[in-house]
């Protein structure tokens, strides 16, 4: 039985990533690349290295929940 959860997961792991893959091509479709990279270019540079900063931090702290 125990065999058959971890199939199960890897199973639910995999349609949860599909569908959020489906999910942003939906959403993107109607965007050229070009148009993307102008609307990233145009936000401040402070918002870009805080969202990264937020980003190292949530692994961090994500390393210190597994490792407990």
């Amino acid at each position: 039985m125990n065999r058959l959860a971890g199939h199960f997961g890897r199973l639910l792991v995999l349609l949860v990533f599909l569908a959020a893959a489906w999910l942003l091509y939906d959403r993107l479709k109607e965007y050229t690349f070009g148009q993307i990279r102008e609307a990233i270019a145009a936000m401040p540079t402070w918002h870009i290295v805080a969202a990264s900063l937020l980003t190292v931090l949530n692994y961090v702290i994500l390393i210190g929940y597994l490792t407990q």
